[in-house]
């Protein structure tokens, strides 16, 4: 008679005795693993040197001006709004070079003062307009190169533009 702590007794069924893989099957396991881990890393590679090798979908985005003087935040008075609206900006400038950069540098009070009378001399409607915002960006750009003498100021950039 089985005991009563025995499985028998319990009426719980055995399972069969667990045998080993024949060792073709682990091989083969094995060697699909390896596989599919050298597969996994090649394309991890390949993705990799995509995104990051150069000639790539990077570099077709333009990297912009090598030398970018950063004028300051400006705040003026809106033209013709009795001085209820006013317009907050910070300006950059490109320049074409090292010794230019050091110009704009070196004459950022009068660079500031000439920003100032354009924006505060630009009415409200052409401040709203990107199109004429752009035109803004040419004036203000022939205004700040008669301030500094030459033609230091390649481009003109409002990396801040609020209108309250």
């Amino acid at each position: 008679m089985p005991s009563p702590t025995s499985p028998i007794a319990a009426g719980i069924a055995l399972a069969p005795p667990v045998t080993p893989a024949p060792a073709g099957r682990r091989r083969l396991l094995l060697v699909v693993m390896f596989c599919a881990l050298g597969v996994a890393a090649a394309s991890s590679t390949v993705a990799l040197w995509l995104f990051f090798a150069p000639g790539g979908r990077a570099e077709a985005v333009s990297r912009g001006p090598a030398y970018v003087f950063r004028v300051g935040t400006i705040v003026v008075n809106v033209a013709e709004t009795n001085g209820r609206r006013y317009l907050r900006t910070t300006v950059e400038l490109a320049a074409p070079s090292s010794k230019e950069m050091r110009r704009l540098e070196e004459h950022r009070t009068p660079l500031v003062d000439a920003a100032i009378g354009v924006l505060g001399a630009t009415p409200l409607e052409s401040l709203l307009d990107h199109a004429k915002r752009e035109t803004l960006k040419t004036e203000m750009r022939g205004r700040l190169n008669e301030a500094v003498g030459g033609q230091p100021v390649n481009q003109v950039f409002f990396t801040e533009f609020v209108i309250q």
